[in-house]
């Protein structure tokens, strides 16, 4: 191979990597860390959304409005550090007292119960067990079955408790 070859194929590979460099400073070092949290927020209620909608998609009205508000704080406070502190003790948690409403689907009665006993103070075995049970509710409610990296990442979460 002579010189000028060897020269032309440096700048090929440095104009290919300047190209790649670009690319990634634009996307990922350029970004401000207003701009980074803006993003970061918006996945996590992208995600928490469609999380709540799988559990309990017959929520209609204010109970999915005040939900929705409810995910996007939640997720304000996880990105911005709002969270947890350690050496604090944690924020009362302030329930809301709603009037029971007669259920259109059984799916909707089923998901009250289960924020109902969410909301309960439980022991660790007991919120384990209902951890489980709402895995179950699930392969339930899912004709095709449950996807098993998201079923085993459950009960990986469910033992943790």
């Amino acid at each position: 191979m002579n010189t000028q070859a060897a020269f032309k194929t440096l700048l090929v590979y440095l104009a290919v990597g300047a190209v790649v460099f670009y690319g990634e400073w634009r996307t990922g070092i350029s970004v401000t860390p207003a701009q980074r949290a803006k993003a970061d927020i918006a996945q996590c209620i992208k995600e928490r959304e469609q999380a709540a909608y799988a559990t309990s998609m017959f929520t209609m009205g204010r109970e999915a409005k005040a939900q929705k508000a409810g995910i996007q704080t939640e997720c304000e406070n996880l990105v911005r550090g709002g969270g947890l502190v350690l050496g604090t003790s944690p924020a009362p948690a302030t329930t809301q007292a709603t009037t029971p409403k007669p259920a259109a689907h059984k799916a909707t009665k089923q998901a009250q119960q289960v924020t109902a006993a969410a909301e309960k103070p439980a022991s660790a075995s007991n919120r384990r067990e209902l951890c489980l049970t709402r895995i179950e509710e699930a392969r339930q409610r899912s004709p095709g079955g449950l996807n098993p990296e998201w079923e085993q990442d459950q009960r990986n979460r469910c033992d943790a408790l």
